[in-house]
């Protein structure tokens, strides 16, 4: 199916910088609020869909020429509020908890023998690549079967996947893909995998028996609601407010995110564990919905 197709990564960027204001420009709150993952993959029974391979499905091979090929293109987003993500759940998309494996990971790698170009036109033949997938960041090659290296993707599989509606349901693998650059000596990678270990609930309208996503796509803010795995429990997490180092407060509002669901939502988080400081001194703090509370009050909430 052809996608429509956007692009502008000005938009992108003041796009994001609304949505997540809470992430500030010295680093994001996953970075600074320590979190474990120990045993997370014995907390919940998942049932897939499919067993789990290691072959280099279409499915991705559609997914990454996809992403490549939208990389530079415009886009137009309105902004989206947690009410908005709460009634795509009750209007009936899968809410899947998904938490990436740190150490769960492989590389795909694409190889092209024609010529290429710089800027926006670099991947536009990204249909007829050869698609190459290792194991490990030092069995990347600089050329293969006479084609030359083009783009490379690091895959992370998920420690977990959940449905928090449903959680005896049959569940669709999912994975994340990000663009991973090798540095390359004598034909051979020698860079290192990229560490990703991030936590949300994915809000999943396909059928598909397995989803790869990616943080860097222009709308997923738009397909997700923020979450952390906080001292080895799951929260939605919200920015609240922030206090400046000479005592100014700016404030999230919360009553036009949170919408028809406020008093709700008010009334469930915690807003007493969660701050982090920035290197400026500003101090960001965050609020907390336990996920159970979150589905009990407000989503099964007729």
């Amino acid at each position: 199916m052809n996608k429509i197709r956007f692009s502008c990564l000005l938009i992108i960027l003041v796009f994001l910088t609304f949505l997540c204001g809470c992430f500030s420009d010295t680093g994001s709150i996953y970075d600074e609020i320590s979190t474990s993952k120990n045993s997370v993959d014995n907390i919940y029974e998942q049932s897939f869909a499919i067993e789990d391979s290691d072959t280099l499905t279409d499915e991705l091979i559609n997914t990454l020429v996809d992403f490549l090929q939208d990389l530079y293109v415009e886009c137009d987003l309105a902004a989206s509020t947690l009410s908005d993500r709460i009634d795509k759940i009750k209007n009936g998309h899968q809410p899947l908890l998904v938490d990436f494996d740190p150490d769960n990971f492989y590389f795909v790698c694409g190889y092209y023998d024609g010529i290429t170009e710089n800027g926006p036109l670099k991947y536009r033949n990204s249909e007829e690549y050869t698609w190459v997938r290792f194991e490990s960041a030092d069995k990347i090659k600089e050329v293969h079967k006479d084609k030359k290296f083009i783009v490379a993707f690091q895959i992370n599989k998920a420690l977990l996947v959940r449905d928090i509606v449903s959680p005896q349901t049959i569940l669709p693998r999912v994975e994340h893909f990000q663009m991973y650059e090798p540095i390359f000596k004598n034909g051979v990678n020698t860079n290192t995998h990229v560490v990703f270990e991030e936590e949300f609930i994915y809000l999943n309208k396909s059928s598909a028996e397995r989803i790869y996503h990616t943080t860097s796509l222009y709308y997923h803010q738009l397909v997700t609601i923020n979450c952390i795995n906080y001292d080895n429990e799951y929260y939605l997490l919200q920015y609240v407010h922030s206090i400046h180092i000479n005592g100014e407060k700016d404030e999230r509002n919360l009553k036009g995110e949170f919408s028809n669901y406020y008093d709700t939502l008010i009334s469930i988080m915690d807003t007493s564990k969660c701050s982090v400081t920035r290197e400026n001194g500003r101090v960001d703090y965050y609020g907390l919905i336990d996920i159970d509370d979150f589905v009990n009050r407000v989503i099964n909430l007729k």
